[in-house]
């Protein structure tokens, strides 16, 4: 009887053995893991739900060149708006005085809108130019005017809502042929350029 009894008991043990070894290898399998610096898309819900899509963070670039006469809405340092428009163009403009031998006066006429919620105290003798065929570029010449009308105030405060309009005289070279004008805010040193074609 003794021996039976020990009998039973050693096959007892070992089937528990067993068992914990089937046990052992029953759980749930180590997942793959990512590579370091990776990170896992997230998996899309609901049967056929489309892959998520990338968002691009590219700054948009600078408004595209617009004929003279068209305005162009820029932003200013600080969220202000500011809309500039060339209103118009004289090559060569008629005006007291001359400036270097070799030189010509063109004169643009602009128009300048606070069209932000700010009132702005820019004008566009400050951040224009003239651009010619070769890629030259002629700031504006204060010490020039044109009998064409009232000159751009040095400093034009203008209101939210409100507008300026005034001509800015430029100093070229007789040769040079004009072919666009630029403005950008911040005494010409932003990135936010307007352009119009001549």
């Amino acid at each position: 009887m003794r021996y039976r009894t020990t009998a039973a008991l050693a096959v007892g043990g070992v089937l528990l053995a067993l068992s914990g070894c089937s046990d052992s290898g029953g759980g749930d399998k180590p997942t793959a893991q990512q590579p370091p610096g990776t990170v896992a898309p997230p998996a899309a819900t609901g049967p056929g739900a489309p892959a998520p899509t990338a968002v691009s963070t590219t700054p948009a670039g600078p408004p595209a060149p617009v004929a003279i006469g068209q305005p162009v809405t820029l932003q200013r340092s600080g969220g202000s708006g500011i809309t500039m428009t060339a209103l118009r163009i004289a090559d060569p403009a008629p005006g007291p005085g001359s400036g270097a031998t070799g030189t010509r006066r063109v004169a643009v006429q602009w128009e300048i809108t606070a069209s932000g919620t700010q009132p702005i105290s820019s004008t566009p003798a400050d951040g224009s130019a003239l651009i010619d065929q070769a890629g030259q570029q002629y700031s504006s010449a204060s010490f020039l005017k044109t009998d064409l009308g009232p000159a751009m105030p040095g400093s034009a405060s203008t209101a939210a809502g409100d507008k300026r309009t005034g001509w800015v005289c430029y100093e070229v070279p007789t040769g040079a042929q004009v072919t666009k004008i630029q403005y950008a805010p911040g005494l010409g040193l932003a990135a936010d350029t307007a352009t119009w074609t001549t």
